[in-house]
């Protein structure tokens, strides 16, 4: 992108700051500042409200933007409202135009096709006390992921560019993150990181697809989300789940990403998942765990970065040829090959409950001990946990035993409480990474959760994140800090990590040990806070 077309999305941001009567500007300015460039939220009332020709609508779909502005603070995107989007076909209507929209744009977007895929298979179930089955969403979703798999063959994207047996993994890659690795390895070079296909450690995810570029991310995380569902019974927990997650490590890194838009995560390649770092949440029925991984970017190593190509607005009827992301292949839906994509209930939703499987919680169903064979399945993994795999767990204590706990802001009674800064704990394990010299390394946090629905949690955030740009549009001092959530299936997710931060709940249980209140706390850190203050 050149300069000039960077001042005209600054200027369209700033205009847009001085916005004012939101409901009068979408009702009478379809057409945005960009000429041709629908507005999202108009044509999704226009679907929502109904009464208006759905050939029409379809049409102006195909004129909103699809992918996110990396610069502009606001989300006008047909991507943000994808939950909107998929839950008018599950819930209202699936009509025929729609569903040839949906898959014109995810054969052509492949982040778009992600998140539709983890949309669809978290409507795919109703779960609270008991699990309903939505099977008309289940076929859909199998005929969805075979197109999806087909477009995308043996490509992996990565920011658009393709990373695929440059150079043979190294055997210090390969075992890096497990407990045969020698942390006196030298560090390696971005052009010694080979990006392939994620396989999956579990045996029953494996569907003999030696080569699937869109299944890459989803097997990895569908092994990271069965840690959860079975880690309340294992024991010692911890134990089980750094000896799980070295099993991941084997495999990476790989073509896999995390599906957070937020500072363009997604753009970036999973290296490794530091498992001494890991902790585990437990609470009487699930027990959700906290991870960091080390991840790159690929381009930035290559000097190939194009985050302002990417801010370009992706629009189906105008640009979205042009910008195939290496994407090969035609955009028609082959109707001789999946011939039942259209034949799903096209004037009914896609919600079809299949009356007849109605069981316990996924959690619960497939380990409780209701009878014997369940209970020695779960004494089976009990003892793999401990015994087994013991030794495979030793990786990467040095990692908190040599690493430096520096104080925070308020000082030892700081660090007590709230233990090593987002920042230091990230320098101390680049310090000692295998991928530390690259120069995009860096660390996310996330929350691994299941046995919750994290569709009602994704929806809050997206309100809030609404309710923040409504602040910035409008000029008002005000602000949010957002998190992302991501729905990944029914009742799982992540959560993104709020850094240096604790739980109300563990800061009580805290306090309550040194016969301190909540408000006196605060109290004492207030006045901390301000007297450090004079001395800088």
């Amino acid at each position: 992108m050149n300069n000039s077309k960077i001042q005209d999305d600054a200027s369209y941001c700033c205009f847009a700051n001085k916005r004012r009567n939101s409901d009068s500007f979408f009702t009478n300015h379809i057409i945005d500042d960009e000429g041709d460039v629908l507005s999202t939220k108009a044509v999704l009332l226009q679907l929502y409200k109904g009464g208006q020709d759905i050939e029409v609508i379809k049409n102006n779909l195909e004129k909103v933007r699809l992918n996110p502005n990396w610069l502009s603070q606001k989300r006008e995107d047909l991507e943000y409202y994808i939950p909107q989007f998929i839950n008018y076909l599950v819930f209202r209507r699936n009509h025929e135009e729609l569903i040839q929209f949906l898959f014109n744009v995810c054969q052509n977007n492949y982040y778009f096709a992600h998140l539709t895929y983890f949309q669809l298979k978290s409507l795919s179930q109703i779960v609270n006390k008991k699990v309903i089955n939505l099977k008309g969403v289940q076929d859909f979703l199998i005929e969805y992921t075979n197109i999806m798999k087909d477009q995308y063959g043996d490509e992996y994207l990565i920011n658009g560019q393709e990373f695929v047996t440059h150079n043979p993994n190294k055997e210090a890659i390969q075992i890096y993150g497990t407990a045969v690795y020698d942390q006196t390895t030298p560090k390696v070079n971005a052009f010694e990181i080979n990006l392939g296909q994620y396989l999956s450690v579990n045996v029953e995810n494996q569907t003999g697809e030696r080569v699937c570029g869109f299944s890459s991310t989803i097997n990895f995380w569908n092994d990271i989300i069965r840690i959860s569902e079975r880690l309340y019974l294992a024991y010692p927990q911890i134990i089980s789940l750094k000896a799980d997650l070295q099993r991941i490590n084997q495999n990476l890194p790989s073509s896999v990403y995390i599906p957070f838009v937020k500072e363009q995560i997604r753009n970036y390649a999973v290296l490794n998942i530091v498992a001494s770092e890991t902790k585990v949440f437990s609470t009487k029925e699930r027990s959700p765990f906290y991870i960091c991984l080390e991840i790159y970017r690929p381009d930035v190593e290559k000097d190939q970065r194009n985050d302002y190509k990417q801010s370009e607005a992706i629009t189906l009827h105008k640009s979205m040829l042009q910008q195939r992301m290496s994407i090969n292949g035609s955009i028609f839906l082959d109707q001789n090959k999946y011939p039942n994509v259209h034949k799903i209930s096209v004037q009914q939703p896609l919600q079809i409950i299949e009356e007849d499987i109605i069981d316990e919680t996924p959690t619960v169903q497939f380990y409780s001990p209701g009878n014997e064979e369940q209970a020695e399945e779960k004494s089976v993994y009990q003892s793999f946990s401990k015994e087994n795999n013991e030794d495979f767990v030793s990786v990467g204590s040095s990692f908190v035993q040599e690493g430096q706990r520096k104080s925070m802001p308020l000082g030892q009674d700081g660090q007590s409480l709230f233990g090593e800064s987002a920042k230091d704990q990230e320098q101390r394990i680049k310090d000692q990474s295998l991928f530390g010299n690259l120069k995009s390394w860096r660390l996310v946090h996330l929350i691994v959760k299941s046995g919750d629905n994290l569709k009602q949690e994704q929806f809050a955030m997206q309100l809030l994140s609404t309710i923040d740009q409504i602040f910035i549009i409008e000029d008002l001092p005000m602000r949010l800090s957002i998190y992302e959530v991501i729905s990944l299936g029914p009742n799982y997710g992540l959560i993104e990590m709020v850094k240096d931060a604790i739980t109300i709940d563990s800061l009580k249980r805290q306090l309550w040990n040194r016969q301190q209140t909540l408000s006196q706390f605060f109290e004492q850190s207030v006045y901390l806070f301000n007297y450090q203050s004079q001395f800088q």
